[in-house]
């Protein structure tokens, strides 16, 4: 098995250690990982567990909303 793994330059311009921790937030993946769960266990499981999970997942899904749809748009025509 190969792993990747970053190596540190001399002549880098950019940081190594800065690219690999500041990644982009995952939150749109981490709510798609939430809703497929959410199916599985409305498929599988038992029903009280199953609208608390979407409730849950409902409610961050709106928070995620709103947290992007307050931002300003930097536009210049």
């Amino acid at each position: 098995m190969r792993q990747f793994c970053a190596t540190r330059s001399a002549e880098s311009i950019i940081d190594w250690r800065i690219s690999l921790l500041s990644g982009p937030t995952m939150e749109f993946t981490a709510l798609f990982l939430a809703i497929s769960i959410v199916m599985l266990v409305a498929w599988r499981g038992p029903r009280p567990l199953a609208l608390g999970l979407y409730a849950a997942v409902m409610i961050a899904c709106v928070a995620t909303y709103l947290h992007h749809a307050t931002d300003t748009l930097k536009l210049s025509f």
